[in-house]
């Protein structure tokens, strides 16, 4: 029921080990590490969170087998406890990983969403490696709505000052500064993306199972 604004940046989801752990090559090699037993921890954000429903699909649909899923209050420091070896493996964002592998301290494995991200340009994406397109779950769009019922000229008003912001000189400086994919779409684009989650999601993960699993 929300009203849409409109959306100003686009991201991955990142794929991440800890380098003492020595995963070379990618994901394959990730996967016959769970399956042998060296690792079965697997980091994010706290159970039932996006994060952790990402990290069970890539256990059921990736064969990623990790054995333990270890939550936290934040991406940072969930990532934090890659980087620390306290879990071998994880998922994880641009944002949180850049101070982090500018010094080699975490592996990017892959991008999981098609598109990549421009933080990790020589990262490959997931459909580079053979496995399916899953950016309905991996691919961010950074959204804005507002409360259903807000008169059209409000929301034209805040589209427009969401569109000149974003597409600012100062913006998209920062933007090549920092990796981020700042990405301007208007109202309509909004509204899809949203309607797209609600259809997408249920239709391809069994939510029961992933709601008694964050339970647990």
């Amino acid at each position: 029921e929300l009203e849409g604004i409109g959306t100003y940046a686009v991201a991955s989801l990142m794929l991440v080990a800890n380098p003492d752990f020595g995963v070379e090559e990618g994901i394959e090699d990730l996967i016959s590490r769970y399956e042998s037993g060296e690792m079965s921890q697997f980091a994010g954000q706290v159970q039932g969170s996006f994060y952790h429903v990402v990290s069970l699909f890539l256990r059921e649909n990736m064969n990623i087998p990790w054995e333990t899923y270890v939550g936290y209050d934040g991406n940072g420091p969930a990532t934090e406890s890659v980087v620390s070896g306290e879990n071998p493996a994880g998922v994880s964002s641009a944002a949180a990983t850049v101070s982090f592998t500018d010094d080699d301290r975490l592996d990017v494995l892959a991008t999981l969403a098609s598109f990549g991200d421009p933080a990790y340009p020589d990262a490959p994406a997931i459909t580079d490696l053979g496995y399916d397109n899953i950016d309905f779950l991996t691919g961010l769009t950074r959204c804005m709505w507002a409360p259903p019922g807000t008169p059209d000229d409000v929301l034209d008003e805040l589209t427009g000052a969401l569109e000149g912001m974003v597409n600012s000189d100062e913006m998209q400086q920062y933007a090549d500064e920092q990796g981020v994919n700042l990405q301007y779409n208007g109202r309509e684009f909004a509204n899809n993306a949203l309607d797209d989650v609600i259809q997408e999601v249920p239709a391809n993960l069994d939510m029961d199972a992933i709601r008694e699993q964050a339970l647990d």
